[in-house]
C-alpha cells in the first residue's frame, strides 16, 4: 500500500521538479532580472539628474544616497535576487554548489556595497583635499575611503577563493543503493520546490515594507543593503542543517556527517557578515570560504583513502 503511494509522490515531485527547475525557467528568470536590472538603472540616474537640475522637487530619503553611482547598487540587486533563485535551483543536483552559491551572492553583496562607497569616497577625498591641516581630516571620511578599498580588494580575494572551491569539488557519490539515492534526490527537490515559494514570499514581503516605510517616512530606519539577503541567508541555515539530518540518515560516516556540519559552520559565519561595517563583512565572508574549502580539501582526502582502501 505504502510502496504505490511512495512511488506516485516521487513521479508527481518529479514532474514539478522537471517543469519548474530547469535551465529554461532559470533562463526567463535571468531575462526578467536583467530587464529590471536595466531598468532601475536608467531610472534611478534620470531622476537624479532631474533632481538635481530642480527639474523636479520631492523629499530625498536621507538613507539613499544622492549620487549616481547608486543606481549601479539598485541594479545589482536583481541581479543578486536572479543568483537567489539560481542558488535554490542548484539544491537537488548538488548541495555543495548550491552552498557555493551562497559565496558567491555574498561576494557580490560586497561587490554592491563598493559602489555604495564610490559616491561617499568622492566626497570624503574633496573633503580631504580641501583641508589646510592634517589634524582637520575627519575620521569617517579616512573610514569611508579605508572600506572602499577593504571592499574592493575583499571582493577579488573572494572571486578567487570561490574558483578554488569550485575547482575541488568532486561530487562523489555518498549513497550506494539506488532506492536511497533516489529519496534523497526526492527530498531536495521538495525543499528546492518550497524554498522557490520562500523566496517569493519574502521578496514580496519586503517590497511590501520598503514601500510602507516610505509612506510613513520611516525609511531611514531601514538598513538599505540588509533588505530580504539577510533573511534569505538566516533561512538557508536551517536548510543546510536539515540536510545534515538527512544525509546522517542516509550514510552515517564520520566524515560525511563532519563535512556536511562543517558547511553549515561556513554558512553560519556567511550570515553573520551582514554587518554594518564593510570590512568586518569582508573579514567574515572570506573566513566562511576558506573554511569550505578546507572542509572540501579533508573530505577529498578521505574519500581518496577510502577508494585505496576498497581497492
Amino acid at each position: 500500500m505504502l510502496r504505490p503511494l511512495k512511488k506516485f509522490l516521487i513521479r508527481s515531485i518529479a514532474k514539478a521538479s522537471n517543469t519548474l527547475l530547469t535551465e529554461h525557467v532559470v533562463s526567463i528568470v535571468r531575462r526578467i532580472a536583467v530587464s529590471l536590472a536595466l531598468l532601475s538603472f536608467i531610472l534611478f540616474i534620470l531622476i537624479v539628474y532631474l533632481h538635481r537640475n530642480k527639474m523636479v522637487s520631492f523629499a530625498w530619503p536621507s538613507q539613499i544616497p544622492y549620487n549616481y553611482f547608486f543606481s549601479v547598487y539598485i541594479a545589482f540587486t536583481f541581479i543578486l535576487f536572479y543568483e537567489v533563485f539560481a542558488m535554490i535551483i542548484a539544491i537537488p543536483g548538488s548541495i555543495a554548489d548550491s552552498i557555493g552559491k551562497q559565496y558567491e551572492i555574498m561576494s557580490l553583496i560586497i561587490l554592491r556595497t563598493v559602489f555604495e562607497h564610490v559616491g561617499q569616497y568622492k566626497q570624503s577625498l574633496l573633503g580631504m583635499t580641501m583641508v589646510e591641516n592634517l589634524g582637520d581630516i575627519n575620521v569617517q571620511q579616512i573610514l569611508s575611503i579605508e572600506e572602499l578599498l577593504v571592499g574592493a580588494f575583499g571582493s577579488i580575494l573572494l572571486f578567487y577563493l570561490i574558483r578554488i572551491y569550485f575547482k575541488h569539488q568532486r561530487h562523489t557519490k555518498i549513497l550506494e543503493h539506488p532506492e536511497d539515492i533516489e529519496d534523497f534526490l526526492t527530498i531536495k527537490r521538495i525543499v528546492s520546490l518550497s524554498l522557490i515559494i520562500v523566496l517569493f514570499f519574502v521578496a514580496i514581503e519586503h517590497v511590501f515594507q520598503l514601500c510602507q516605510s516610505f509612506d510613513s517616512g520611516g525609511i531611514h530606519e531601514v538598513k538599505i543593503s540588509h533588505i530580504f539577503f539577510k533573511d534569505m541567508f538566516s533561512v538557508m541555515i536551517f536548510i543546510d542543517i536539515l540536510f545534515v539530518f538527512i544525509s546522517t540518515w542516509y550514510s552515517p560516516n564520520y566524515y560525511v556527517v563532519f563535512r556536511n556540519s562543517g558547511m553549515t559552520v561556513s554558512t553560519v559565519v556567511l550570515r553573520l557578515s551582514f554587518t554594518s561595517s564593510l570590512t568586518i563583512s569582508v573579514l567574515l565572508a572570506t573566513l566562511a570560504v576558506v573554511v569550505g574549502i578546507f572542509m572540501t580539501l579533508i573530505y577529498n582526502q578521505f574519500q581518496k583513502e577510502k577508494i585505496t582502501a576498497g581497492e
